[in-house]
């Protein structure tokens, strides 16, 4: 049960940091624009999705009571955001053990909640958080993206690259971790990200996290985004008993406007309520 509250932990904490990177600041030149020009831009952009596909990756090493795991995901993502529900299918592999495990991952909001929904070990488990309708509206604002300029430390146009055939502008960012992760929890009306795991004297541990964002230079979609958290959560992960040696994640954005429609499969109503 503690690896699968990790588990639910960490994956909690990859969703807050992937679907906000992409609001970060300033820096840079590119045609004439700034990279806070082109992250408006595509703040703009997204904000006119309605769904989309996504691919993941996580690498993530650890040690903890004296044995060092090793943990690979790779998720394939459908997103739909009005009304929120997001479908992963994941499949975990732990270098320890030479294991593999499918998780099945259903993010919906209901009644003013986001629930997660999770299909690990065959049995269905989930977590509630509370998050207002009001709020989660805002959340898909283009002038809400403004608040998130406050968490950004730098960001820097670096390169003009090719992601699937999509020619991008690559701008790097330094991110105030902390702060972001502040701001979620201020939109759950003060609830704890993962309540009894992660503290609030842990989460002001968190240190500033590095990440690489590619924007389509055709219709400023996000496209990819990359980060290494590593720095960022190696204090709170050991105040949880665990030595982080890597954590780094990748997400590669496509199918804006083609995500495949999916319904809560049948046994999730029954699932076991997690206390973190």
């Amino acid at each position: 049960m503690k690896k699968i509250k990790l588990l639910v932990a960490v994956l909690v904490l990859l969703m807050v940091f992937t679907a906000f990177t992409g609001c970060e600041d300033s820096g840079g030149g590119g045609e004439g624009l700034s990279a806070r020009e082109i992250i408006a831009k595509s703040a703009e952009a997204m904000n006119e999705v309605d769904n989309y596909k996504a691919i993941m990756d996580m690498d993530m090493e650890m040690t903890a009571g004296g044995q060092t795991i090793g943990m690979k995901m790779n998720a394939d993502m459908d997103a739909f955001l009005d009304p929120l529900k997001i479908k992963m299918s994941m499949e975990m592999y732990e270098s320890a053990t030479g294991a593999t495990m499918d998780v099945d991952t259903y993010i919906i909001f209901e009644d003013g909640n986001i629930v997660t929904y999770m299909l690990m070990y065959g049995m269905w488990v989930k977590q509630t958080q509370p998050f207002s309708e009001e709020l989660l509206s805002q959340l898909s604002q283009t002038q809400y993206s403004q608040m998130f300029l406050d968490t950004r430390k730098d960001a820097e146009i670096v390169a003009e690259e090719s992601v699937n055939g999509i020619a991008c502008w690559k701008i790097n960012v330094t991110i105030d971790a902390a702060a972001m992760l502040a701001i979620v929890e201020s939109m759950q009306g003060g609830q704890d990200l993962a309540p009894g795991v992660i503290t609030d004297d842990m989460l002001g541990e968190i240190g500033d996290m590095d990440a690489a964002l590619w924007i389509s230079k055709d219709n400023y979609y996000q496209i990819k985004v990359n980060m290494d958290v590593t720095d960022a959560m190696a204090p709170l992960m050991e105040d949880m008993g665990v030595d982080l040696v890597r954590m780094a994640m990748s997400m590669t954005t496509f199918g804006f406007g083609a995500a495949t429609d999916f319904d809560l499969p049948e046994g999730a109503e029954n699932a076991t309520e997690m206390d973190l």
